[in-house]
């Protein structure tokens, strides 16, 4: 190991040169500057700041370009063969062609059927059984036991979801009055009046008819037809397992006497005619009525009182009982109507008094088609 020892010795070329040659365990004699010989060094003074002119940046040659070697050849495989597609639904591409719907249009009001009886003085003729017959009346006119009063039979020819039996057997029981009541009033238009309305009944489980329709009719009476229609959704026939529909033929055939009717008026046809001059707003009355009560309809019976000269006095409204129109607004609406209208001279009353006579009107409706069933039944 190395040691060093430092004597004190003034520093020289001498001192400097004894510690180039001496030996590694010589002692060499530490350098003391005299006094006064080492001056001290000047005071720095800042630097003078120095503008460094921007260096130019070489200018480096362009890349070469490199030759790029073609891309091998890739062997593509052969594409799979590709099913034909289905054949297209003609139901779907023409749903999907066709252009959109309209919105489907209102349902149509039902068409009215008004009709009347001739002016006539006197009490309401209803329907009632005529007096026994006399000895001498033993057959009657169709080849059958003489019977006085109109025939009317009930067949139900079809009561699905329900007993056949039992529906007949409601029907005829709770049907025959309110049936003959509508043939007897067309009876007193006309006394031949005969034929068979097969009606269309929808009835709930519980027995509830909800809709009834004319299907076919025989009966040269329209008004006639449509009131058998409107009575047999009155009827309560017996429930069943689910609702369904249930068929139902009336077979009318007119009595060996005819239907008591009241006494025309003088000058009948004539006064009829003027009656029926205001029809147009009579419907219009009972078109309002349908508008919030589409099944219903009946019989008006309006009392008269006219003056000689034709001028009407009064129009009220009368019934048997409680037999009134059931619609009260209706009935206000058509008395308004007739009230103070000029009919034909009254060759019943006297000059100073004054005459009165009983005007029936018989209202009834059926549903109009709508103009999409009607072209979906004409294709």
């Amino acid at each position: 190991m190395l040691s060093l020892r430092w004597p004190l010795a003034a520093c020289g070329p001498a001192l400097l040169a004894a510690c180039a040659t001496a030996k590694p365990d010589a002692a060499i004699p530490l350098c003391v500057a005299p006094a006064g010989a080492l001056a001290p060094a000047p005071t720095a003074q800042p630097a003078a700041p120095v503008a460094f002119a921007p260096t130019p940046a070489p200018a480096l040659a362009p890349a070469p370009a490199l030759a790029s070697a073609p891309a091998p050849a890739l062997a593509s495989a052969p594409a799979p063969a590709l099913e034909p597609p289905p054949p297209a639904d003609p139901t779907l591409a023409s749903a999907l062609d066709a252009p959109p719907r309209a919105p489907a249009p209102p349902p149509a009001p039902p068409r009215i059927i008004l009709a009347d009886e001739p002016p006539f003085t006197g009490s309401i003729a209803r329907p009632h059984d005529p007096a026994s017959p006399s000895r001498h009346h033993r057959h009657g006119r169709h080849g059958r036991p003489y019977h006085p009063a109109p025939g009317i039979i009930v067949d139900v020819t079809d009561a699905s979801g329900r007993s056949a039996v039992e529906t007949q057997r409601v029907a005829r029981n709770l049907g025959y009055w309110p049936l003959r009541h509508c043939y007897e009033d067309a009876l007193r238009r006309d006394q031949a009046l005969a034929g068979k309305v097969s009606l269309d009944l929808v009835v709930s489980a519980g027995g509830a008819v909800e809709r009834a329709s004319v299907s076919k009719a025989t009966l040269h009476d329209e008004n006639a037809a449509a009131c058998l229609a409107r009575q047999a959704l009155k009827l309560p026939l017996p429930s069943g397992n689910t609702a369904g529909e249930v068929k139902i033929d009336v077979s009318l055939s007119t009595g060996d006497e005819p239907v008591p009717a009241p006494r025309t008026v003088p000058r009948a046809a004539a006064l009829r005619d003027a009656l029926r001059g205001p029809w147009d707003g009579v419907q219009r009355c009972y078109a309002t009525g349908l508008a919030d009560r589409p099944d219903f309809g009946g019989e008006m019976d309006l009392n008269f009182r006219v003056r000689r000269d034709g001028q009407t006095a009064q129009v009220v409204e009368v019934a048997e009982g409680d037999a009134h129109f059931e619609d009260s607004a209706v009935t206000h609406c058509v008395v308004a109507l007739y009230q103070g209208m000029t009919l034909p001279a009254f060759p019943g009353a006297r000059s100073a008094s004054s005459a009165s006579f009983v005007y029936v009107l018989h209202f009834e409706s059926i549903p109009e088609a709508s103009p999409e069933s009607t072209a979906t039944a004409a294709r």
